[in-house]
């Protein structure tokens, strides 16, 4: 229920849709009155105005009414109206019921499980979160337009071993890929993305072309950061 345990007549009158004639006043003050599960607290003013408050063997009453009542309901394959409706499907793998219509999810809500209004929260550690990314921004953009300059500055190094330079590439190649997605665990744009600038940036050591992937580690940084919330420094 509410848990209010004070009411003003009026209150009731309207949840319930009852009305009161003016001359039954005496009376059923006079009964609330010498009722031990109730208490009225009477002052000047329209019945409706009164306030009436449940006694400690009210509530006492109320609780053991309550329970017999849901349990004849449930008898009868009918559910308490006044309680919370129970979770009709089985829950899927990776949700726990935390609360009436709160749920733990290890990750991402079940697309097929929950219906309107229903609360998920995740448990998964951030850096498991799997982002969108907004293909549209300009931010996002400026990032995909340097990875080729990035590439090409690195095949551009002729004093390096074939096989390390060769890596490199892979490497970049396979963070444009990934940049590429439409979303993408934070730990992948961490390892899959981020890393790989990075030892471009090193490999390509401390000349001019260096400072573009230095530039684009800062961006993929700056992206997830505002975008995300998240440092990727801290992971």
């Amino acid at each position: 229920m509410s848990g209010k345990t004070e009411f003003r007549v009026g209150e009731l009158l309207d949840r319930y849709g009852l009305e009161i004639r003016p001359q039954w006043r005496e009376t059923i003050t006079s009964d609330l009155d010498d009722d031990y599960r109730t208490r009225m607290y009477r002052h000047l003013g329209p019945l409706v105005q009164q306030r009436i408050s449940l006694s400690g063997e009210g509530i006492s009453w109320f609780e053991d009414y309550e329970e017999n009542f849901t349990s004849i309901l449930e008898a009868n394959g009918l559910r308490n109206p006044y309680q919370e409706a129970p979770n009709d499907k089985p829950l899927p793998p990776g949700v726990a019921e935390a609360k009436g219509r709160i749920f733990l999810t290890e990750g991402d809500p079940p697309s097929d499980f929950g219906e309107d209004g229903d609360i998920f929260l995740s448990t998964a550690p951030a850096s498991d979160r799997i982002v969108p990314l907004n293909h549209n921004s300009p931010d996002y953009q400026e990032i995909a337009t340097k990875f080729a300059s990035i590439s090409e500055d690195v095949r551009g190094v002729n004093d390096a071993e074939p096989e390390e330079k060769e890596r490199v590439l892979n490497s970049l190649q396979a963070a444009e890929v990934l940049w590429d997605s439409a979303q993408l665990r934070i730990v992948q744009l961490k390892v899959g993305v981020l890393m790989a600038v990075e030892d471009a940036a090193s490999f390509l050591g401390k000349g001019a072309k260096a400072v573009g992937a230095a530039l684009l580690v800062d961006l993929i940084k700056t992206f997830v950061k505002n975008h995300f919330d998240f440092d990727l420094d801290a992971l």
